[in-house]
């Protein structure tokens, strides 16, 4: 029996061979990409506390520890971590891009540090995620949660806590590096010989760009919740956090219960020379800024040759709300608005000839000071723009704050708890078109909750009241 010989058959393959060369080309080219394709799937490798290093790494046939799973990684493959505690002996790398570790849902898994020097975690390559999992310093010296190098770019760390270090809690240097909804907290460095406090930041950077912190939550480090070190970092995001530093509810990694271990909610640093770094700051809350080893600790300590976008976030009980620092090393350009400072020493302090202040839009209240200039003779005032303001219960504007462009209202006529006011008698405000840098906004457009300003009598203070009131 002949299949496929008839002369109508041949007559098509004949002439499709004959003028279409490239299109058996194309499908053998094809087949071949997805054979290669198929031999190099994206695998998952399954880490159990109850599996066997020798097992296949499958979800019925799991690995023993994260090391060895980190060796059979692939481009693209994920290692799911199972509930249980993992020791380790000895720093993990990640260095095969596209790879990722995550905890499995709902399952707690918690990365011990051991006895050796690093991270728990250091990344090396691109677009690696760590995600779901708690890292626990265990106070071992200079012991850090995650370290990016600058050559991991899009790191993605979602969703973890990060505890107990005697170091920086995570350090990323790379490229468009995202830091969501991580709970990090207690990383604390006493050194005995100087019986003192060393620098144990909540995150920290020097080089990287385009770097966001969303959702995150950071308290009790013997540091700053942020730091963007001494380097040449560019535009970073940082918004709907949670950032405070009060004292300790027990004795812990030297320190005794009470102290107050931390410095500054944010400090910003940059090499003088080099093009200011961009920051926003938008929809965080700091709160309970105070130090039992830093003389001015602030929520907000700005300085050196940075250009900082502050919008919509509230400040309270802390010895300084904002501190900021002017020439320095470099140029330093704040711009605050929509902001509620409270229970605060000092809401304000300026220092070394600030100029380009723009402080628009913000409600200050039970502030023992409004504004404090240090030192008290230096100059100020060079391209400031201070206006729409509200003070509460103040009676006598400070210098800075005149009373033609700004308001002030007895706290009866103010909400306790979000310093919104009841009344909108005489706080008609103006526009605000250039109150603000271009680079981020043409006005002051939205208040503190997302409310869109009046563009011709904006409500002064941090709440727009529209018609209703």
């Amino acid at each position: 029996m002949t299949i496929g010989n008839s002369k109508s058959q041949n007559d098509a393959v004949t002439c499709c061979v004959r003028w279409s060369p490239l299109l058996l080309t194309s499908v053998c080219l094809l087949s071949i990409c997805l054979t290669a394709e198929s031999a190099t799937a994206a695998q998952e490798l399954h880490v159990a506390s109850t599996g066997l290093d020798t097992n296949a790494g499958a979800a019925d046939s799991p690995l023993l520890t994260l090391s060895v799973a980190v060796k059979r990684l692939k481009s693209d493959d994920v290692i799911i971590m199972h509930g249980g505690t993992y020791s380790l002996s000895r720093q993990i790398e990640l260095d095969v891009p596209g790879t990722a570790i995550r905890g499995a849902a709902e399952e707690a898994v918690v990365l011990e540090h051991g006895d050796f020097d690093g991270s728990i975690i250091l990344v090396t390559a691109e677009g690696v995620t760590i995600e779901g999992l708690t890292f626990d310093g265990r106070f071992v010296t200079k012991a850090r949660g995650i370290k990016g190098k600058g050559s991991a770019n899009r790191l993605a760390i979602r969703h973890c806590e990060v505890k107990h270090c005697a170091n920086h809690a995570i350090d990323v240097d790379g490229a468009d590096c995202r830091i969501e909804d991580c709970h990090i907290h207690h990383n604390l460095w006493w050194n005995k010989e100087r019986s003192g406090p060393e620098d144990a930041h909540g995150i920290v950077t020097m080089y990287s760009k385009r770097l966001l912190i969303k959702a995150c939550r950071i308290h009790h480090v013997s540091g700053d919740c942020f730091q963007c070190d001494r380097g040449v970092w560019e535009n970073i995001t940082i918004e709907d956090c949670d950032f405070s530093n009060g004292a300790l509810e027990e004795d812990m990694a030297g320190f005794k219960k009470g102290a107050s271990p931390g410095e500054d909610g944010i400090d910003t640093k940059i090499i003088a020379g080099k093009e200011q770094g961009r920051l926003i700051v938008r929809h965080c809350r700091f709160h309970d800024f105070h130090s039992s080893f830093l003389g001015t600790p602030a929520a907000m300590n700005l300085k050196e040759n940075v250009d900082v976008v502050v919008d919509g976030c509230d400040v309270s009980n802390a010895v300084v709300g904002f501190r900021l620092r002017g020439t320095g090393r470099g140029n330093m350009w704040p711009t605050v608005i929509n902001c509620t400072i409270r229970d605060c020493d000092t809401a304000v302090r300026y220092e070394d000839n600030l100029q380009n202040f723009r402080f628009v839009h913000n409600t200050i209240a039970a502030c023992k000071k409004t504004f404090q200039r240090a030192p008290e003779k230096s100059p100020w005032g060079k391209g400031w723009v201070v206006a729409n303001n509200l003070l509460v219960d103040v009676t006598r504007f400070p210098e800075e704050v005149r009373t033609a462009n700004n308001a002030s209202l007895p706290r009866k006529f103010v909400d306790p708890e979000t310093l919104r006011p009841t009344i909108s008698k005489r706080l008609g405000g103006k526009p605000t078109a250039g109150f603000v840098p271009q680079w981020y906004a043409t006005r002051v457009e939205v208040d503190q909750c997302g409310k869109e300003r009046s563009e011709t009598t904006p409500t002064m203070g941090a709440h727009e009241l529209g018609a209703e009131q």
